[in-house]
């Protein structure tokens, strides 16, 4: 055999084996797509006291909606940092949720917000990291589970800390936060809906472009409004609230009260009903409508129902004296 044949003969075998190797080789892991969540809840742990829900494609119906869906996202976006970014999110965004976790001790409240639209992660994080070095933050990206997150290297009050997927869904919250944010969004930790006292406040007040569930614990009107006379009051024995506001075809808002007992309902419609009462002239005066006047305050069972309505012009007149205040 000729040295050349001998040449061609080992590239030929290089050629085989190699060949074989990438016959042989893994197949490459692949990442799975999120699945896209059906609600914010889903992402909301369970651990949350307060939870806040804002359903932007029902708000953009009226110009009151679309005036408070403006308002409300740029005012959670943690200050002058988000506030250009923000501008492009109300367009984009479809639902917002937010919670206030339940406090242990002293801890002081804290609160982690969802968004859920069409939101392209590329460009969300590229604007929210120009906007942190438009005021001297040095930005800081990594990878947060399925997530990209970003956050400023010095962290201050003002300044959260974001997480974007590429299905649209946008997370912010303290750092040590909104690893439950994305624990909860994929999966490893239980979401609010998994929550008897949320679920059946939800259920109970309907469902709306603005549904607010609360669990209240013991004792928190009186550290409240630090008055001596509180723990008499029936109001003491409110365990739970909801509040459900809708836009179309008028502005309908219902609010319901969970009490520890069926006399306890009954005796909270009962002050409800004086408070509405009293409260008449101040209202007058501050807002130049007695949105109280006419609304329905019933004791069902253990729960409180307080049901009013408003026709858009005039509900438009008191969203300006409150947002003016």
């Amino acid at each position: 055999m000729t040295g050349r044949a001998r040449g061609e003969l080992v590239l030929l075998a290089m050629l085989v084996a190699g060949l074989v190797v990438w016959l042989l080789r893994p197949a490459p892991v692949r990442t799975p797509a999120p699945t896209p969540l059906s609600s914010v809840l889903e992402a909301l742990p369970e651990t949350a006291a307060v939870v806040l829900t804002l359903n932007a494609d029902a708000l953009r119906q009226t110009e009151l909606g679309r005036r408070l869906l403006s308002r409300g996202t740029a005012s959670h976006g943690a200050g002058s940092l988000t506030q250009d970014c923000a501008r492009d999110a109300v367009d984009q965004v479809r639902e917002v949720g937010l919670f206030i976790p339940k406090l242990k001790g002293d801890e002081a409240m804290s609160f982690g917000l969802v968004a859920r639209g069409d939101f392209r992660a590329s460009v969300v994080m590229a604007c929210l990291t120009l906007a942190m070095e438009r005021t001297g933050k040095a930005p800081i990206a990594a990878p947060l589970g399925g997530f990209q997150s970003v956050r400023a290297r010095e962290r201050t009050p003002d300044v959260g800390e974001y997480a974007i997927r590429d299905d649209g869904l946008l997370l912010l919250a303290d750092s040590h936060l909104l690893r439950d944010l994305v624990d909860t969004a994929e999966g490893r930790l239980g979401s609010v809906r998994r929550d008897a006292l949320h679920s059946g406040l939800r259920r109970a007040v309907g469902a709306g472009a603005i549904v607010v569930s609360a669990a209240i614990p013991q004792g928190f009107l009186a550290s409240a409004t630090d008055l001596p006379f509180t723990e008499a009051s029936p109001l003491d024995r409110v365990r739970a609230a909801a509040l459900r506001v809708n836009f179309v075809p008028r502005v309908a808002a219902t609010v319901v009260l969970g009490c520890e007992t069926e006399p306890d309902a009954r005796a909270v419609a009962d002050v409800l009903a004086e408070l509405r009462k009293e409260l008449s002239p101040e209202l007058t005066r501050s807002l130049g409508d007695d949105v109280l006047r006419d609304a329905a305050i019933t004791a069902r069972g253990r729960l409180v129902f307080v049901e009013l309505g408003l026709d858009e012009a005039r509900a438009a007149r008191v969203a300006a004296a409150l947002l003016s205040e």
